[in-house]
């Protein structure tokens, strides 16, 4: 398969040297294993759910959960993508036959030993029933596509990403509705995660095993009580209000607050008052004067709308009915009428605001006065600041070994405001300090916004990984389950290299990327990778994160929890005591 030359290239674990191992035709061949894309029906069918059987978690008519693969970006121009192999295995109407002409001077590699050309049509022009399109054919017609604007009927929309070198659950909505509720949960907190990972000595002189007993030790024991902020959410709510007020005054808003109410809706509100006054005096038979504070409160909290200077006739009321529900028809109407509306309703709308900040500082400072005195009791229990790293013990599980092997790491995290791909931890909690690039005047860039992060970090396992076939060469590693209390980008990973001092076996960002030295007899390291006679190679060429599970709250009261297979197992070869790590 042929791509734009213009296309970003990435150098994936799965892939090979050459760059057509890059794209979704070898992509595909990877996750087909022994099956190929044969022209044949029978095997055709037989390679695609074989592929899915490795990818597709769970799906219904709502939602899709896959296994994402390692090192691929979940969209954008490049020759694989999560985006692109979704399209492939479930075809929207557009992608699908029957398959007029699709003419192009450049052939299509349909598998290792044939090239059929892109000049093809469908088996059978007469029916006219949509079915898959031939395995060339929907390949070529993907690979140019990199938005899911691409497509009008793309079944497929976003509600959570990974990062380009994370594998593990994924979950995609299939309709405008699902994606709303799931986006919601996201939003709302109302999801929890679980990451497994192995992690490295930064320090490749280092012999022992990352988390050690004497790193335990050294950690401060707190109640659990230190937690309570960020179990109710109040932190999060209080640092979502803090920033989004300090956005509104960057952007230069005024004369708004929260809870102000444009003309146009005080218009909607103002008819619906009108309809229910008409009603009423329908029913009684009254055609005096109208007063809006007659009607009863509908369990409306707000203050009530304010009078016009002279109270309206049910004449009035019909007039006003009969221009409609759309403010813009209202101020576009040339009519004549017996009151110029949009002066009256516009007039109303400035009052009403004015009862509403009113309403809206008394409640924010009830609000504020309530959180004072929660914030009061707490610091009452215990005044000092997370340190950030903590042990939390409690009596129930004082001698549990889970509890024994769990620790909490509590530091800010920054993204940078000039683009750069790494983010910024609390200088004042990291070990590892970040490079940071001086300006013209040789001064350190200024600091982006912190914003607190907090993560669960429990030891599963530690031990040493063995990275060539012959048993000869090995690096400490340690297994860990990361449970993120917030959801920042690339928290997981900065978390562990730049406040435990022990990256992520893999993460080139942030030092995981070890090297080894290697001779001629050691031929293959692991992952499949040849290793260089008398040279260095990368131990492990994917990076060690991987989302096993996610639960999340998809229908009212009912949580759906998803679990994708650990790709790191502790394995015992033969002929051999000890337990070494194999990534898969």
């Amino acid at each position: 398969m042929q791509e734009a030359t213009s296309s970003p290239t990435d150098n994936p674990c799965w892939g090979g040297p050459d760059s057509h191992q890059h794209d979704l035709e070898y992509l595909l061949k990877v996750l087909g294993g022994e099956n190929t894309p044969s022209a044949s029906p029978n095997e055709y069918s037989s390679f695609l759910e074989g592929v899915k059987r490795k990818l597709v978690v769970f799906q219904d008519e709502n939602y899709l959960v896959i296994n994402k693969p390692p090192d691929l970006r979940m969209d954008g121009p490049y020759r694989a993508s999560v985006h692109k192999l979704l399209l492939y295995l479930f075809p929207p109407p557009s992608l699908q036959g029957p398959v007029v002409k699709v003419i192009s001077t450049s052939p299509v590699k349909c598998d290792d030993k044939t090239e059929c050309n892109n000049e093809s049509t469908h088996d059978d022009e007469t029916d006219t029933k949509n079915r898959p399109r031939n395995h060339c054919v929907l390949v070529q017609s993907i690979s140019s596509l990199s938005k899911h604007s691409c497509l009008k009927d793309d079944p497929f929309r976003i509600v959570h990403q990974l990062d380009y070198a994370t594998s593990g659950i994924l979950l995609y909505a299939r309709n405008k509705c699902a994606a709303s509720i799931a986006c919601r949960s996201f939003q709302e907190r109302q999801t929890k995660k679980e990451y497994v990972a192995v992690v490295t000595n930064k320090n490749s002189d280092v012999s022992d095993p990352p988390f050690g007993s004497g790193f335990f030790q050294s950690l401060p024991v707190l109640p659990s009580s230190s937690l309570s902020q960020w179990k109710d959410g109040s932190l999060e709510k209080r640092y979502r209000k803090k920033r989004r007020r300090e956005t509104e005054d960057r952007s230069g808003k005024k004369n708004t607050f929260d809870g102000f109410m444009p003309v146009h809706s005080v218009f909607a509100k103002w008819r619906g008052v009108l309809i229910r006054l008409k009603n009423e005096k329908d029913v009684n038979n009254d055609s005096t004067n109208i007063n809006m504070r007659q009607i009863k409160k509908h369990h409306d909290s707000l203050p009530p709308l304010p009078e016009p200077e002279t109270p309206l006739t049910l004449e009035e009321i019909e007039e006003v009915l009969s221009l409609g529900s759309s403010w813009k028809a209202v101020k576009s109407n040339k009519s004549t009428h017996s009151r110029c509306w949009v002066t009256v309703v516009e007039e109303m709308a400035a009052q009403y605001n004015q009862s509403l900040e009113r309403f809206h500082a008394r409640k924010v400072e009830r609000e504020e006065n309530h959180n004072a005195r929660k914030q009061a009791e707490v610091e009452k229990t215990d005044n000092r600041p997370l340190p950030s790293l903590f042990r939390i013990q409690t009596e129930e599980d004082r001698d549990s070994e889970a509890c024994r092997d769990t620790f909490y790491i509590c530091a800010a995290i920054g993204e940078y405001n000039d683009g750069r791909f790494e983010v910024l931890v609390d200088p004042s909690v990291a070990k590892t300090p970040a490079n940071d690039v001086a300006n013209e005047m040789g001064e350190p860039p200024p600091l982006p916004e912190l914003r607190p992060s907090l993560t669960m970090c429990t030891v599963l396992w530690r031990g040493f990984m063995q990275i060539d076939a012959n048993d000869s060469l090995s690096i400490p590693v340690a297994k860990v389950l990361l449970q993120p209390w917030t959801g920042r980008r690339h928290q997981l990973r900065v978390h562990l290299a730049q406040v435990t001092g022990f990256p992520i076996l893999g993460d080139a960002t942030y030092g995981g990327n070890i090297e080894i030295k290697c001779n001629d007899s050691q031929s293959e390291i692991a992952g499949g990778s040849e290793c260089p006679a008398e040279g260095t190679r990368v131990a492990c060429r994917r990076m060690c994160l991987h989302a096993k599970q996610l639960s999340i709250l998809l229908t009212e009261g009912n949580v759906e929890t998803f679990v994708a297979p650990d790709p790191f197992t502790i394995v015992r070869r033969p002929g051999c005591e000890k337990e070494t790590l194999a990534v898969n």
